[in-house]
């Protein structure tokens, strides 16, 4: 099982890069 800080900051960067893919 994953931690959840290690699942939170997995989301955030996965969150983060479909932001920066969208915005092209």
């Amino acid at each position: 099982m994953f931690n959840s800080n290690v699942q939170a900051h997995i989301l955030r960067r996965y969150h983060m890069a479909v932001i920066t893919v969208a915005r092209f």
